[in-house]
């Protein structure tokens, strides 16, 4: 859009598959026109909480260390979390700078942490979370937020209405060109089509998280012949292949390795519906942006939806099918409405997410809006 931008980033994330290369501390380059710097992030695994926190407190230390030079001041800062602590600095920066300041919240703290990570409402940690996003919230010129109703949530830590803005996971480059999937995976598709009248597919993590077991449990109920079709990794893919084995589904289900991203639309293009599902959790009631729904609106075809969170794509756009979350009874009775329908009338409830989604997912169009919400506040 003809803005010069700079991306600060930590060199080491475990949500990528490949990270930057750095030799020193700070280490910039250019990727696509937009300059970066990535400061030398600390491995760490996963699943180990202490090995995020001191991840971040590296990154922070990183951040303040960085040669920030006044001959360039940045007319907009955008300080995303996690991890929050981000907010801080980035405030001192817009100070000094002059510049307009956008928190863009990718969680709502401390209810992350304790709805889905389990945590005591009064640990240090949830405290400190919570401040963090305090301080954004009432300092911010800009808050902006994934899940689309966070603004009911916000408001408690001083957010004034006016200046949120939400900002739900979008869509980049619909006219991309999907790569094909390996011949592999095509071949175990079309023989599982062979023994089933309806294939469902899903494709991302496999963890608590993303609520899996219920979609096997639902293979089990059904009572239309089903397919399912899972591509990914995770903590629970055993778990998974043990519960289809126990419930008497596995000749129903193919789990199928991790492929590229570039891959996915093809993959799920190939599907006669594919599935999103995530535990019960209040959390939602705010609402929830997982980016694998943009992927599944794209290939055009019928979403199970089983979240549970209000106002959400699949409702919106009618793209699909909405189940109540952890509940197989529920998911296995849409499996039986979109085996009942016509490969047509599947055609039709597809493209009325595509068309949706691309109404409203675009990042583009969310640039746009953002761009001229940030010119249109009030210089505070």
């Amino acid at each position: 859009m003809g803005h010069d931008v700079t991306i600060v980033a930590s060199s080491y994330s475990h949500t990528r598959h490949t990270q930057p290369h750095h030799e020193k501390a700070n280490t910039e380059t250019n990727i696509d026109g937009i300059r970066y710097i990535f400061l030398k992030g600390v491995r760490y695994s996963q699943a180990s909480a202490i090995g995020r926190a001191r991840s971040m407190l590296r990154y922070e230390w990183f951040l303040r260390r960085f040669p920030w030079s006044d001959e360039e001041p940045y007319e907009l800062i955008i300080a995303s979390s996690p991890p929050p602590f981000v907010f801080f600095f980035a405030y001192q920066l817009a100070r000094r700078w002059h510049s307009r300041l956008i928190c863009d919240i990718r969680d709502l703290w401390p209810l992350t942490l304790l709805e889905l990570g389990g945590m005591p409402k009064f640990h240090p940690v949830a405290a400190l979370m919570s401040a963090a996003q305090s301080f954004a919230c009432r300092k911010a010129d800009l808050v902006t937020a994934v899940p689309t109703n966070a603004a009911a949530y916000l408001e408690n830590f001083g957010l004034p209405t006016h200046r949120f803005m939400p900002l739900p996971n979008g869509i980049y480059d619909p006219d991309a060109p999907p790569e094909p999937l390996s011949a592999t995976h095509i071949n175990r598709i079309s023989a599982l089509k062979e023994k089933v009248d309806l294939i469902i597919g899903y494709a991302g993590a496999m963890g608590v998280a993303n609520s899996l077991h219920t979609l096997i449990e639902a293979l089990s109920i059904a009572k239309v012949s089903v397919g399912a079709v899972l591509v990914g990794h995770g903590s629970l893919r055993n778990d998974l292949i043990s519960l289809s084995n126990e419930l008497g589904v596995a000749e129903q289900v193919e789990f199928l390795d991790p492929i590229p991203k570039s891959m996915i639309r093809d993959f799920l293009a190939k599907m006669d519906a594919n599935f999103v599902a995530a535990k019960v959790s209040k959390i939602y009631q705010y609402g929830a942006s997982l980016t694998k729904v943009n992927d599944y609106l794209l290939a055009a075809k019928p979403i199970i939806y089983c979240v549970g969170d209000p106002n959400n794509a699949v409702q919106q756009s009618g793209g699909g099918i909405i189940c109540k979350p952890e509940n197989p009874t529920s998911i296995a009775a849409a499996m039986g409405h979109l085996a009942s329908m016509s490969s047509k009338d599947r055609k039709i409830m597809g493209h009325k997410g595509l068309e949706w989604g691309l109404q409203h997912q675009l990042i583009s169009l969310q640039m746009k809006e953002l761009l001229q919400k940030i010119e249109d506040l009030p210089i505070r």
